[in-house]
């Protein structure tokens, strides 16, 4: 509303530091013209509702727009009732696993083939000979293969006192009692196990 058509409602003045300012200082001839003002205001207001009232009949009754929280419910619904609905079958309880075990090497303090003792260095010449055992039915034998047992041609634990790799040859005589020739210069071939192969004789005379 603009109050400076209406006459004498704003007066300008001077303020104390001279400059002009506009001071609201209504007159009983303003005031009038106010609420004049006022009452066409709210008659032309009136008015205009009642001619859209008007035109509201003639076009038809006019929904309004739903709300954007409306459409969206709608959108889900529809999209629920048209997908096809998945039976989920029921979860079946599983039975807890067990646990892995982990697979553990003994270390054993013999071996069983000489092949085991493949990564040692050479073994120590004991005797460039056989020895001629009695080996009897279903004894166990522990073979010396460091080459530095006083026991020879059998174990007595000196490989330990030496901290060598080597570990004692264990084996079982299945047969029946005899005297057999064990190897006492650790130079036999392997797949001969304990016993003696000749291999002594070709040996250099300084061993």
């Amino acid at each position: 509303m603009d109050y400076s058509a209406i006459p004498g409602f704003l007066q300008r003045e001077k303020s104390t530091s001279g400059e002009d300012k506009l001071r609201v200082k209504p007159s009983h001839e303003s005031i009038k013209q106010v609420e004049k003002f006022m009452q066409k205001f709210k008659e032309r207001r009136a008015k205009n509702k009642a001619e859209a009232k008007e035109d509201d009949n003639e076009e038809g009754h006019v929904e309004e727009a739903p709300h954007e929280e409306e459409k969206l419910d709608d959108v889900v619904q529809h999209e629920e009732e048209e997908s096809p609905k998945v039976e989920t079958e029921p979860e079946v309880a599983k039975e807890p696993e067990a646990p892995i075990e982990a697979e553990v090497k003994e270390t054993l303090p013999y071996v069983l083939s000489r092949e085991e003792l493949s990564h040692c260095k050479p073994a120590h010449i004991a005797m460039k000979k056989s020895v001629k055992v009695l080996l009897k039915q279903g004894e166990t034998y522990y073979y010396c293969t460091c080459g530095k047992s006083k026991n020879q041609p059998f174990c007595d634990g000196s490989h330990k006192e030496e901290g060598c790799e080597y570990k004692p040859l264990k084996f079982t005589h299945e047969g029946a009692d005899e005297k057999r020739s064990i190897c006492a210069c650790k130079r036999n071939k392997v797949e001969s196990g304990p016993f003696c192969d000749a291999t002594h004789k070709s040996l250099p005379v300084d061993w």
